[in-house]
């Protein structure tokens, strides 16, 4: 795993491109603090590369790195895991230097060319990569978006990188903010695709390649269009039109051999390899899989909380000891709790208000010391529909619409009216599959979707964490997301396997995948996960409907999976996600620091959202109100990231000044 940056320099804007690559190799050492390399091509082009030494340890496997015909010139975050499949298809006649996957990618370059590679690899990665005689600038990106690339012009460059940190090292950086994608990090908590907090730049998005040629460089300030190698709306499509048959067990026995055959790819490193275990389904079945094939004892890891409904480590320690793992766990306190938090500005490239954050960072933080690469869970949820959202949502608002609009909308008033305390009070006392683990955020979904206008707004309804996006950013449309336009995705099914679809090509890349990536990276840790391998993708969606959701509860041929593999109090045990108490920790451990982050100096400074909507935030919070938490901890953060992103620019300013 790396950090990538770079850029394409048509005009010589860049008067000293060596000194401005090694800033960004610097900028990226977290991403990789094994080595730093860079390329200058003379003619414009520039590559900066930090590396994670995961695959090829030695100076062979070092970045960036030349094909055999010099042809390209590679910088690649990443890991390819059938890598040596692609070397035997390559045949002899090749004389290899080493043993990185790196040097496999250029030599399938070379033989097939690039639009022909990238159907091939399988694995997470983003890749910068420059074909010298048609003097072609390649980047892509991973089918899921694993591994991050952002891109974009700025004063006449064209830049590229893993982080848009690495981006500080650029003359006259940074370019203004995007406020339609800050108005939708306020509903969301993440700046959604394809913007990025900055104008001007984009994620590249989940399986695409972007080809950038002479005659591309020529017109700053546009960007050509992307290629699609891989698209999930399609291959769901397919799955549609190919469900499998067979019985139950079979089904189930199916899954088990993809999810080892991806466990197994995902165990080839030439350093430790661990995983991350929660109480869950997901990292149980992915832990006992890899108990079942790795070579020697596999090492555990969790976090957990002094509040029982958020702490997971005695379920962890079941699983841990039902599979004979060596095992450890963290008990996050308060003042770990406000460390972090005082992080997340730097730590992530953009603004960032998923509260996981949190305790992803400390267990990131805790685990490198033990192993370089660990083994996640992560989606499961998405791919074998683990959100009970996906069934209760569409089914509340059909009942709902048999109510007249004034009773309907009644209804939803009074179920705002009560605080989160009082909720979380009824769902201590209701059966847990009525409310789940976190009965205040089940009942303001439930508002949602009975406010929802139609089927097609749900999705959006649902997934919008705040409404203040209005209130903050005012007079500024949100750019618009895939939830925005969900009757643009196929028409499956049911309306359960469309929102699932949706979520694996938005909360996912945009969310979940984002807060693994910086946490890990921002301590040059590895997370693989096997649940996206694209067979065990591609078999997901070729599932029965009724073998994903159904009567019985969620993931249901998973769950069957997990029966054989793990003890039954797992199977049992309520959903409950990476939630932290956050509205505890904005009135306790972190009061002082939400307070000036939140306080009319800070706002002024920023810039970010209308100072009286701050303030009344700001006030209620002070006042005690739960319900605010998730907005104040949304503002906070966005002002903490606002004011690490100066500093980095006014560091690099005095660095060039010395």
């Amino acid at each position: 795993m790396c950090g990538v940056a770079g850029f394409l320099d048509p005009r010589g804007t860049i008067s000293d491109p060596r000194s401005t690559l090694a800033r960004m190799a610097a900028l990226s050492r977290h991403r990789g603090p094994d080595a730093f390399g860079l390329h200058w091509e003379g003619d414009g082009l520039g590559f900066a590369h930090a590396r994670l030494a995961i695959l090829d340890r030695s100076a062979e496997g070092a970045q960036p790195m030349d094909s055999a015909q010099r042809r390209f010139v590679i910088a690649y975050n990443g890991e390819i895991y059938n890598h040596l499949e692609l070397r035997r298809e390559l045949g002899e006649g090749i004389a290899w230097r080493g043993t990185s996957d790196t040097e496999t990618i250029l030599a399938c370059f070379e033989r097939w060319g690039v639009a022909a590679t990238l159907p091939k690899l399988r694995g997470m990665f983003a890749i910068a990569a420059w074909e010298r005689g048609p003097r072609v600038l390649w980047l892509a990106r991973d089918p899921l978006g694993k591994k991050p690339m952002s891109v974009g012009w700025h004063g006449g460059v064209l830049a590229f990188a893993s982080e848009l940190h690495a981006l500080a090292a650029l003359p006259s950086w940074p370019p203004p903010i995007d406020r339609q994608a800050l108005a939708a990090y306020v509903r969301y908590q993440c700046v959604p695709s394809p913007r990025t907090i900055h104008q001007g730049f984009v994620k590249l998005a989940p399986g695409s390649l972007l080809r950038i040629g002479p005659e591309d460089a020529t017109r700053p300030g546009t960007l050509p269009s992307a290629s699609i190698f891989w698209d999930p709306r399609e291959l769901a499509v397919e799955g549609e039109q190919r469900r499998l048959t067979g019985s139950s067990e079979d089904l189930a026995a199916m899954l088990e051999s993809a999810l080892e055959g991806a466990v197994t790819k995902r165990l080839l490193s030439d350093v430790p390899v661990g995983a991350f275990l929660s109480g869950g389904i997901d990292s149980g079945v992915v832990t006992a899989l890899m108990a079942r094939v790795a070579p020697s004892r596999v090492r555990t890891f969790s976090i957990g909380f002094a509040q029982s409904e958020y702490d997971e480590r005695p379920l962890a320690r079941l699983v841990a000891e039902h599979l004979g793992t060596d095992h450890a766990d963290w008990l996050v306190g308060p003042n770990d709790a406000l460390d972090a938090a005082m992080d997340v500005g730097a730590v992530w490239d953009e603004p960032f208000a998923d509260s996981s954050a949190i305790p992803s960072l400390l267990l990131a933080r805790a685990v490198r010391s033990q192993v370089s690469v660990v083994l996640t869970g992560d989606g499961g949820d998405e791919l074998f529909g683990g959100y009970q959202r996906y069934q209760h949502a569409h089914r509340l608002w059909k009942r709902a619409q048999s109510l007249p609009s004034p009773v309907r909308n009644a209804f939803v008033a009074a179920l705002g009216a009560p605080p989160v305390e009082f909720w979380r009070i009824v769902g201590s006392v209701l059966p847990g599959r009525i409310l789940g683990a976190h009965p205040a955020r089940a009942i303001r979904r439930g508002r949602q979707a009975l406010a929802a206008e139609s089927a097609d707004a749900l999705p959006r309804c649902i997934m919008s964490v705040s409404d203040d996006g209005p209130a903050l950013v005012p007079d500024i449309d949100e750019a618009p997301t895939l939830l925005d336009h969900f009757d643009a995705v196929p028409q499956l099914d049911t309306f359960e396997a469309r929102f699932m679809l949706a979520d694996l090509m938005t909360y996912l890349p945009d969310d979940l995948l984002v807060k693994v990536d910086r946490a890990c990276m921002s301590v040059g840790l590895e997370a693989r996960c096997p649940m996206l391998d694209r067979d065990v993708v591609a078999l997901s969606m070729r599932m029965p409907p009724h073998e994903r959701l159904g009567p019985g509860g969620t993931k249901l041929v998973l769950r069957r999976l997990a029966r054989k593999l793990l003890p039954e109090p797992v199977l049992r045990a309520p959903k409950r996600g990476f939630a932290v108490p956050l509205a505890a920790w904005m009135s306790g451990s972190l009061r002082h620091w939400a307070g000036d982050m939140l306080s009319d100096a800070t706002t002024a400074r920023c810039g970010l959202f209308e100072a009286r909507a701050v303030r009344s935030i700001a006030s209620r919070l002070e006042a005690g109100e739960p319900d605010v938490a998730n907005t104040a901890w949304t503002i906070a953060t966005a002002h903490s990231w606002m004011i690490h992103a100066r500093r980095l620019v006014r560091t690099q300013a005095d660095t060039l000044r010395a």
